[in-house]
């Protein structure tokens, strides 16, 4: 039995993350958002109508120093591109359609960073936690929007967040969206658990905003 960092009792989050393996601090995990993702498919053209009920393909991603997996999932969405896209750079309204937030606040905003107060309730009624993230706009286009996340403060753990939407060119509307969450919690947890809980997370994240920005 090994502790992946700190004192707290299991659970976790992501806008939103259980004990065996080598122990991992979280002054050893670095972002790491850039390594080891699988290149992201160029944007077919659409030209029948997308699944509205389809489900996303999740992917566990290895990332050094941490036995925990990002989870990643991608799904392309019957919605058009700029209401996607409203719907991401809306960080006050992400408990809408990610259903263990319980709270979300812009702290400070500059440009085209800000600063988020999330509170997240974690699985097995272990309670509610909070976390503050700082979210970047890395690329913002007419075809395109990227917001990444880093944990800055918080009794969660190290949580790192990446939201994609890319539009799909053709004859109806429909937009490819990437959701990306690593988390490493403070409290003792086993990695397969923690790995079972963000597949999860971003599953539920992905069909959520398809849901959310379709009205339903």
């Amino acid at each position: 039995m090994v502790t992946i960092a700190g004192s707290m009792r299991h659970g976790l989050l992501a806008a939103i993350v259980l004990s065996s393996a080598p122990s991992v601090g979280l002054a050893q995990v670095t972002p790491s958002l850039s390594s080891q993702r699988p290149a992201v498919p160029s944007a077919n053209a659409a030209t029948t109508a997308v699944d509205p009920r389809a489900e996303p393909t999740v992917e566990e991603i290895v990332v050094p120093e941490t036995p925990v997996r990002r989870a990643e999932a991608t799904l392309v969405v019957p919605c058009a591109f700029p209401i996607v896209a409203a719907r991401m750079r809306d960080f006050t309204r992400y408990p809408d359609f990610l259903r263990r937030l319980r709270g979300a606040r812009v702290i400070h905003r500059n440009r085209a960073e800000t600063d988020v107060y999330f509170q997240v309730e974690l699985p097995r009624a272990l309670g509610v936690y909070w976390f503050l993230q700082h979210m970047t706009v890395v690329a913002s286009t007419p075809e395109r929007l990227e917001i990444t996340g880093l944990s800055t403060d918080g009794n969660v753990g190290h949580i790192e967040t990446r939201v994609r939407a890319e539009r799909v060119r053709g004859a109806v509307p429909a937009t490819r969206l990437r959701f990306s969450l690593l988390g490493v919690p403070v409290f003792p947890a086993l990695p397969s658990t923690v790995t079972a809980y963000l597949r999860d997370a971003v599953r539920g994240a992905t069909l959520g905003l398809r849901d959310a920005c379709a009205g339903r």
